[in-house]
Formats: structure tokens, C-alpha cells, sequence
């Protein structure tokens, strides 16, 4: 079992779980990495990037289902530290992160660099109001690191929920058994992220904390 680090443990938590996705949901790096992903990728188009996540993101170039060749970019992870700089999150998410964090074991799972992700919400002082940071560097199923964090934090399924922008993600919350949100500002439309059957699928940032509320209070 891998060990999940912890940034922070916070007093008085209910046992409830607000797991964020990363891009597409805090920040829109998605155009950016699509072409940054393109300079040694040429044949990938949008569509198919966007495909690349209607399951786990690794598995669509490495795994034996693989739907496309690619060719990793030797300093993407230095280019994605330097250029998230230049990003915000928008208010309502900030918001709605601040107020989950007073009630709530706050996570983000991403496909992500824990190292650039701390790094972005360091510069932005949001990295106190999450428990922990699971990256690529923790393992690259989603389904993997939410089993982690529900075992961590001793949380049924039921009191958790996953935000996200992914069809992918959304399929690996189910296979945990977990719900999900799915939300419209991020890679996928709404037609795509229903194929998940999530317990909804919202367009507005304004609407996170509202939704979030009424699921796990549900």
C-alpha cells in the first residue's frame, strides 16, 4: 500500500470527502497542455485528445487499449510548473474550496505532478485547505488513490464525491462507488460526461458549493 502524504490535518472533520480533479475543474490548463502535447504529437487532434479521457487518461497511450501513440514532451513538467503560474481559479471554486475545508477532508486526485499542483496552490494560498495532493506520483488509477483516501480517512462511499471534468473520471469514481459531479468548464460537455451517469452535471462555478452541500447532505 502506498502511503498518501499529508499536507494538513484538520480538527473537527465529519467523516465526509470532497475529492477534486485538478485541470479542467480548478484550473483550465486544458487548451494549454493539448499543444503543448501537439509539438511532438502532430497527428493528435482535439477529438481524440478529449477521448484520451473517457477512461483513465495513462491507459489511453500506454495501457494494452491504448487508442493513440504518444510521444511524452522531455520538459513537460517543467513547462506545466512555469505556465500554471499564469492561471486563477475562478472565485466561486476558491469559495466554495475554503468553505468545504471547514467541514470536510478535502482532496484533490489528479493525473497530475503533486509537486506543480502544490506548487500553483502555494502560490495561490489554497494549499491549506487540502488534506492531501494525490498525483501520477501515488499511482495513475484514479480508482487506486479515492480507495486510498476513503481507507485513510475511514469514509464509506456513500459520504464522498468527486468533482470533475472527465468522463474518465467519473467511470473510475463508479468503479470505486463513489458519486461524482460532473462539471461543463472543463474538457468535457455535458452529453459526454452523462455517459458516467453521474448524480449531476452542473455549467456554473457560482452552483459547486450548493450541489456539493446537498449531495452529501442528501
Amino acid at each position: 500500500m502506498q502511503k498518501i502524504k499529508k499536507l494538513k490535518l484538520m480538527q473537527s472533520k465529519e467523516k465526509q470527502l470532497v475529492i477534486f480533479d485538478f485541470d479542467g475543474v480548478i484550473i483550465n490548463t486544458l487548451p494549454f497542455q493539448f499543444e503543448l502535447n501537439r509539438e511532438l504529437n502532430p497527428h493528435i487532434t482535439y477529438e481524440v485528445y478529449k477521448d484520451m479521457s473517457n477512461g483513465n487518461f495513462f491507459d489511453s497511450f500506454q495501457g494494452e487499449n491504448a487508442i493513440v501513440k504518444l510521444t511524452p514532451h522531455p520538459q513537460y513538467r517543467k513547462v506545466y510548473r512555469d505556465k500554471v503560474r499564469e492561471f486563477d481559479t475562478p472565485l466561486p471554486i476558491q469559495n466554495a474550496i475554503k468553505k468545504f475545508s471547514e467541514k470536510y477532508i478535502v482532496a484533490i486526485v489528479s493525473s497530475g505532478s503533486e509537486e506543480a499542483i502544490e506548487h500553483f496552490l502555494g502560490k495561490k494560498d489554497l494549499n491549506s485547505y487540502f488534506n492531501d495532493i494525490l498525483g501520477h506520483e501515488t499511482d495513475k488509477s484514479k480508482v487506486v488513490k479515492i480507495k486510498l483516501l476513503l481507507e485513510k480517512y475511514s469514509i464509506a462511499e456513500k459520504d464522498a464525491v468527486f468533482i470533475t471534468d472527465t468522463l474518465g473520471d467519473i467511470r473510475e469514481g463508479n468503479e470505486v462507488g463513489i458519486k461524482s459531479i460532473g462539471v461543463t468548464w472543463g474538457l468535457h460537455d455535458r452529453e459526454t460526461l452523462e455517459k458516467g451517469s453521474p448524480v449531476t452535471v452542473i455549467d456554473d462555478p457560482v452552483v459547486l458549493e450548493k450541489t456539493v452541500e446537498t449531495i452529501l447532505n442528501s
